[in-house]
């Protein structure tokens, strides 16, 4: 793996935010007028032919270098189309821009791709996510004129949008995997991140889309795709942060000593953030290269978070070491990061929420509150959407690390 990918790659493993999408009871009609509405643009037609094609490299036995989040399939012959539109609403209003990004992932037949949407306006930070199954091609789901034409027309459209499209809508919680930002910044993924091909972009708010720009994946870690019309008593989690003292006193005692040399314990979230529950569990292993069935990576390359740039020098293999030098650094690699890797399993359990230690005599949060996202809202299709919240963030007491996200 090239290095680079290790230290621009956003740990998806810990980052455990849910920003809920727009589901409810619409159908692909409805819910792509609302999204028009929100994002400010329409969504466009879909084909998957004109995508970027996913690289593969050490592809063997339903294996490769680098595997969808590690245990999934390679996907060769995978496709991911980007379509930027920049426009202002109005001629004084804010210059705003919309990303669509499409994954066509392949399986491992010859028929159509799974689809996956994403549609998120960087400048007010809402998002749309679409999940229709398996397709190649896809209609626009709404549009405006079609509306005003009426008649046939608008009902040969929506009987069309709704055939197409289908009900998959209103099931899938894309935020148990896209928790902390819109994307996750995979090794898989990153691998197209900045290609010319599969790029098209527009600078009005309708018309074509012509060939133009770079495949970006930017970091969302502050910003996590808001979208207003979320499932009536839907609730959003609390973010937080390892308090390193309040865990380790919780850990470790005289008869079970904290490892010496070791990583701190709240390694992961001196960068990112993470939620009670969610997919944070079965994910942060394999972002440290365990549970990792499908790749052929060995290490170094295979262990993909932290970056390397922040491993301890005597962890880092030099060139010309034989392959059992390097299993004999993997396994001190394991146990150096192993007090971080506890932490982060123990704090994505919900049962731990609010548990208190004492530390120097003060009851501490093992799991702090670093930012509660959202309140509690119920679904009001009259109401205007509201701004995204800002950040709240609550002292981080006795922690060794107060740091705000960097990536």
């Amino acid at each position: 793996m090239n290095f680079k990918i290790c230290s621009l790659w956003i740990c998806f493993l810990i980052s455990i935010t849910f920003f809920k999408p727009l589901l409810g009871a619409e159908d692909s009609w409805d819910y792509g007028k609302k999204c028009a509405e929100e994002l400010g643009v329409e969504l466009p037609a879909i084909d998957c032919n004109q995508g970027a094609t996913v690289p593969v490299t050490g592809a063997a036995n339903d294996k490769c270098d680098r595997p969808s989040f590690g245990v999934a399939h390679c996907y060769t012959g995978s496709k991911v189309l980007q379509l930027t539109a920049q426009f202002k609403r109005t001629p004084n209003g804010p210059q705003e821009k919309v990303v669509t990004t499409v994954q066509c992932r392949k399986g491992k037949g010859d028929g159509d791709y799974e689809l996956a949407v994403i549609q998120y306006n960087e400048t007010n930070n809402k998002s749309c996510w679409w999940f229709p199954g398996y397709r190649t091609t896809l209609p626009k789901p709404y549009d405006a004129n079609i509306e005003r034409q009426g008649g046939n027309a608008l009902t040969t459209f929506q009987k069309n949008s709704r055939a197409r499209w289908g009900n998959s809508l209103q099931t899938q919680d894309c935020t148990g995997c896209h928790t902390n930002g819109v994307y996750i910044r995979s090794p898989w993924i990153m691998q197209i991140d900045g290609s010319e091909a599969g790029s098209f972009v527009r600078n009005e708010r309708t018309g074509a889309y012509e060939p133009g720009g770079r495949i970006r994946f930017p970091s969302t870690i502050n910003r996590r795709g808001y979208s207003c019309a979320v499932e009536p008593g839907q609730t959003y989690p609390e973010l937080v942060k390892i308090n390193s003292a309040a865990f380790d006193s919780y850990k470790y005692n005289a008869t079970n000593p904290r490892p010496p040399n070791t990583a701190p314990s709240d390694t992961c979230t001196k960068c990112h953030f993470m939620g009670f529950g969610g997919s944070v569990c079965s994910m942060s292993r394999v972002g440290l290269g365990e549970h990792v069935t499908n790749s052929t990576l060995k290490y170094p390359d295979n262990r993909w978070m932290p970056p390397i740039s922040d491993w301890p020098s005597e962890l880092i293999p030099k060139d010309n070491d034989t392959q059992e030098k390097k299993d004999q650094l993997e396994k001190k690699f394991l146990e150096y990061y192993k007090p971080a890797i506890d932490a982060v399993l123990y704090c994505c359990d919900s049962a731990n929420q609010g548990r208190k230690v004492n530390v120097r005599g003060e009851p501490v949060d093992i799991c702090q509150g670093g930012e509660v996202f959202n309140e509690t809202r119920t679904r009001n299709p009259s109401r205007p959407c509201p701004e995204p919240v800002g950040q709240i963030r609550r002292p981080i007491k006795n922690s060794t690390s107060t740091e705000e996200p960097t990536h």
